[in-house]
């Protein structure tokens, strides 16, 4: 019975079913996307193994603008004024951020995931420059 199942786990293994998690870089690209514009950052450090559910969609003034996953940053061109960001995902409750964007400036925010004891919540925080950052990844 060992025998089968060393077997079948080696087949899974070997197959991609099951994939080794490694450390990951994760660079940032924070140049300007235009000088007319605001150009907004948004990412996902994970300090654990990342899944493959764990998408992020982001939205500006309502409207969906793409996701954010560990291994892909997500950057955004936004006109000139106040706009609210926010993230949603299934059964965590949602903290976004209303903000004044200034044209030719970059903003950096960070998509985490904050634990309580009656429910986790998903936070859009700003933060300083970030060049880069190492995450747990299987994918």
């Amino acid at each position: 019975m060992k025998k089968y199942i060393l077997l079948l786990g080696l087949i899974l293994f070997g197959s991609g079913c099951v994939n080794q998690a490694r450390t990951m870089k994760v660079e940032i690209d924070s140049s300007p996307v235009a000088n007319s514009t605001a150009t907004v950052i948004l990412y996902h450090q994970s300090n654990y193994q990342e899944g493959f559910l764990n998408e992020y969609p982001i939205t500006v003034d309502g409207s969906l603008e793409g996701t954010v996953i560990a291994e892909q940053p997500l950057k955004l061109s936004l006109n000139e004024g106040i706009h609210t960001l926010l993230t949603n995902s299934f059964g965590l409750k949602s903290k976004g951020v209303t903000q004044r964007f200034k044209a030719g400036k970059v903003y950096f925010f960070s998509v985490q995931k904050k634990y309580s004891t009656f429910y986790d919540t998903l936070v859009i925080a700003p933060s300083e420059e970030v060049q880069y950052y190492e995450i747990i990844s299987h994918r």
